[in-house]
């Protein structure tokens, strides 16, 4: 099982300012190849702008570390003598989110990444971001309005992506002979979802009893 030709992956990662043994990430993918610091450089203001943004309401304890752009090869791996391309933010960027809703670390938002065929290989991705920095309503859902806000800078990031550079976003499978679908909307769901591998150097204590 292949994807259907080289390609670069972008991965964003960020640190949890309250607990700074843990960290987090999601990437992206987009098709052709070179990866570059200049093609990296140049994606960096774009996820800063969306990070700190008031209406992604990103929470201010999360801090946007760093960018990296690496080119990989058909099985998914990194190219033979290639080296990723990396961004550093100095400082490093906080969240613009001001509410005070906080959230465990392996909760997340689902952003769905979808393209111009409804079912099949490739047809749809996803991205894992952290909940945006605002209280559920009763039925335990993000508030519509919220999420608006959220999906309007989100546009604006993923637009800004796909005009950076001659590379555009990309879905794409490796199953069978692969498949490469461009990203043309997203969708993000209203209910929080989890990533369990994140909090893993969480340090936490047990409080115990026994009966008698």
């Amino acid at each position: 099982m292949v994807y259907p030709a080289n390609h670069e992956y972008l991965t964003v990662h960020w640190a949890v300012g309250s607990a700074p043994v843990e960290f987090g990430q999601f990437g992206l993918r987009l098709s052709g190849t070179p990866a570059s610091q200049v093609k990296v450089d140049s994606y960096a203001p774009i996820v800063q702008t969306w990070w700190a943004a008031a209406n992604t309401q990103m929470p201010s304890y999360l801090k946007l570390v760093s960018l990296k752009l690496v080119d990989l090869g058909v099985d998914g791996n990194y190219l033979p003598d290639v080296e990723a391309f990396e961004h550093v933010y100095g400082p490093a960027i906080a969240g613009g989110g001001t509410a005070t809703s906080i959230y465990p670390l392996q909760a997340a938002m689902v952003v769905s990444l979808t393209t111009g065929v409804l079912r099949g290989r490739a047809h749809q991705g996803r991205i894992y971001v952290p909940p945006i920095n605002q209280p559920l309503t009763g039925a335990q859902l993000i508030d519509t309005t919220f999420l608006d806000a959220f999906m309007t800078t989100t546009k604006t990031m993923l637009d800004g992506l796909n005009a950076a550079q001659a590379q555009k976003l990309a879905v794409m499978s490796k199953v069978g002979a692969g498949r490469s679908l461009p990203v043309t909307g997203f969708y993000v769901d209203s209910r929080i979802d989890t990533q369990r591998r994140r909090a893993g150097s969480q340090v936490g204590s047990r409080a115990t009893r026994v009966l008698v």
